[in-house]
C-alpha cells in the first residue's frame, strides 16, 4: 500500500518544497519527527493552520543582566571588564535571535499534524504556499 501511495505522489505537480513540508496542488506531505516518516494531508480536508513560535527569553534576561554589570564595570573605571562582559551580553543576544524556531500545525477536523521546527521565514512561506495551493 505504501508503494502505491508514493508512486501516486510522484506524478503530482509540486507547488513548493521546504524543509518543513512539500506542498502539492491537492495535498501536503509533512516531514515528521520520526526518521523516514511523513504525514500526508489533503488540502480539501484542511480546516486551519497555526504558526507556533519557540523562543528562549531567558537568553534576553541573561543578556540584560550582563549589560547592567558591564555598565557598572564601566562606571567604576574598569574598561577591560566592561568590554568583555559587554561582548558576552552581545553573544547572548545573538543566541536568542539565532535560536528562535517556528513550526506549523495543520488542522484537519479533529486531527492535527505539526511540522518539525524551522526558521521563521520558512514557516511563513509554507503557510503562504498552502494558501495559494488551496485557492487554485
Amino acid at each position: 500500500m505504501a508503494k502505491i501511495t508514493v508512486a501516486n505522489l510522484l506524478d503530482r505537480q509540486v507547488v513548493r518544497v521546504s524543509p518543513l513540508a512539500t506542498v502539492m496542488h491537492d495535498c501536503i506531505v509533512i516531514r515528521d519527527t520520526a526518521p523516514l516518516s511523513h504525514i500526508i494531508l489533503g488540502l480539501s480536508h484542511l480546516t486551519g493552520m497555526k504558526r507556533n513560535r519557540t523562543t528562549h527569553p531567558a537568553l534576553l534576561v541573561i543578556s540584560a543582566g550582563l549589560l547592567l554589570i558591564a555598565a557598572a564595570a564601566y562606571a567604576s573605571h574598569d574598561p577591560n571588564a566592561s568590554l568583555v562582559i559587554g561582548l558576552l551580553a552581545c553573544a547572548f543576544t545573538a543566541g536568542y535571535f539565532l535560536s528562535r524556531r517556528d513550526s506549523v500545525t495543520f488542522v484537519a477536523g479533529r486531527y492535527s499534524a505539526e511540522t518539525t521546527g524551522g526558521s521563521l521565514s520558512e514557516a511563513t512561506r509554507l503557510i503562504a504556499a498552502v494558501r495559494d495551493a488551496q485557492q487554485q
